[in-house]
């Protein structure tokens, strides 16, 4: 009977499994929109995966297999939270602010999160991954880390995708890592 559990005990933790090294990039300064992502990081975390997350807002406790780079941008967050029941309809000079602001935003989420120590000390690492979680939102200047991790990338968004998206998607070709 104790070879059996012997046998038994091998075969459990010599079975091989699956957890992929996943890096997470949230680089958009609103709270409310990473607050959407991070149960997902998470939960890839607790399945065991190996997750690295780009955002502007870590983890205030450490978590398992969760590691976070700080993109720097905590005095810009947006935490204006916007209550779609008071919300009117747009008029064509709100629309074009909403653009404006958008950009505005985008600007300043890639010069913080790109410019950041965590980011360039990222860049001079050799550190490979299995897929790449982006989210698809204002700007799409953190996509330019496809070419160095080399790595599937999944977009994702908290909201309705925004016109310019669809076309980043296009342009990537499928084969973008030929070996």
């Amino acid at each position: 009977m104790f070879k059996f559990l012997v046998i038994v005990i091998l075969f459990v933790y010599a079975t091989p499994s699956c957890a992929y090294k996943i890096l997470g990039i949230f680089p958009y300064l609103g709270k409310s929109h990473f607050d959407a992502f991070r149960p997902l990081m998470k939960g890839l975390a607790q399945k065991g995966h190996s997750v690295t997350v780009m955002s502007h807002f870590p983890l205030t406790r450490p978590f398992q297999n969760y590691r976070d780079i700080d993109l720097g941008g905590k005095n810009q967050v947006f935490i204006d939270v916007v209550d779609i029941k008071q919300a009117e309809p747009p008029s064509r000079l709100k629309k074009i602010r909403n653009v404006w602001m958008l950009a505005d935003s985008a600007n300043l989420s890639c010069e913080i999160g790109l410019s950041s120590s965590a980011v360039q000390n990222f860049l001079k690492t050799e550190e490979k991954f299995d897929v790449m979680i982006v989210e698809f939102f204002n700007s799409d200047c953190f996509l330019g880390l496809v070419h160095k991790v080399k790595a599937p990338v999944i977009g994702i968004t908290s909201g309705t995708m925004m016109p310019w998206n669809s076309k980043v998607c296009q342009s990537y070709p499928h084969d973008l890592y030929p070996e």
